[in-house]
């Protein structure tokens, strides 16, 4: 039985687990991420990989980032700035075949592989966490770009402003919009979502509105795209995703944005907007879907197969 040792690397936590190109989930782990320096953060990779090398076929990791598909390497770093111009093949020094992705992207494979977006044409994933990431599909294709950068939401203005603040990456973050929360809840603990999500479900009028107003970013953002790849299906996925209450809010949104100008409604097809069933773990099955397509050619063509049965 093949097994892929696959990594989602994070800002905080360093997820890993081995797969088999089934999908078979046989071992699961985390770690804090190294955050003080390339070497240190080499170093958690390799203990990990020296755990199991003698078992796996290859290395598939998930990353914040650019990545260079013809050369492995990453460009910029997001939240791991140290991770800017690395080449993971020559620091990790394995034979094992290695397989990178960036996040935003990975989790969108996992919705084409297995997902919310197995069964349709186009959409897109929009990923809600410290800021907004995800992918674009068009006839079933993740969209790269020329540059890598296709699905950079959070670079996408809300208004005509310059800065960072006038970006939905700002005002569609799911962690400025929980620490917001908190504080007007005066919780101690800023990060406590758990805590937030009560009184939000509860409608309390301290966050309500607060929330209402994030929701109505995103759906906003949503509608952006849509004008530009007239999508099937939006996926919503990161943490706050299995909260029932936000996609169901996003939709509210959607619709009240489309009531609220009828030429919107009467011109453009309202697409499903959905929460994805991975939540934290889409950039896992999207890192194994991108090493499948990259080296196991018999896995390759029942994947193929599969699609061109959706397709038609």
């Amino acid at each position: 039985m093949k097994k892929i040792l696959v990594f989602d690397i994070g800002g905080t936590n360093l997820k890993y687990t081995i797969m088999t190109p089934q999908r078979a989930l046989l071992v699961k782990g985390s770690v804090a991420t190294p955050t003080a320096g390339l070497p240190q953060f080499i170093a958690m990779l390799q203990k990990i990989i020296g755990q199991y090398a003698q078992e796996i076929a290859g290395i598939a990791i998930s990353l914040p980032g650019q990545v260079d598909l013809l050369t492995q390497q990453v460009h910029f770093g997001g939240t791991l700035p140290f991770l800017d111009g690395v080449n993971f093949a020559e620091q990790l020094q394995t034979t094992l075949p290695i397989a990178l992705e960036n996040d935003g992207k990975a989790a969108t494979l996992a919705e084409l592989w297995c997902g919310a977006l197995a069964q349709q044409n186009s959409g897109a994933v929009v990923v809600l966490g410290t800021a907004v990431g995800g992918g674009i599909v068009l006839n079933r294709q993740l969209i790269y770009g020329s540059h890598q950068q296709a699905g950079e939401f959070s670079f996408m203005q809300s208004d005509p402003g310059t800065t960072m603040q006038s970006t939905f990456g700002d005002q569609s973050s799911a962690v400025q919009m929980i620490k917001a929360a908190a504080q007007k809840l005066d919780l101690v603990d800023e990060t406590n979502g758990l805590q937030v999500f009560q009184a939000i479900n509860a409608h309390d009028s301290r966050v309500w509105p607060l929330f209402k107003q994030f929701c109505r970013s995103v759906a906003l953002m949503i509608h952006n795209v849509q004008t530009i790849i007239d999508g099937d299906c939006y996926v919503i996925g990161g943490g706050i995703s299995a909260q029932p209450i936000v996609g169901a809010t996003i939709n509210a949104e959607f619709d009240q944005l489309r009531q609220d100008n009828a030429v919107f409604a009467a011109t453009l097809s309202r697409p499903k907007i959905v929460t994805s069933q991975f939540h934290n773990d889409a950039n896992l099955y999207g890192a194994l879907y991108h090493f499948i397509m990259a080296y196991d050619k018999e896995e390759q063509n029942v994947q193929t197969t599969t699609n061109k049965r959706v397709s038609n």
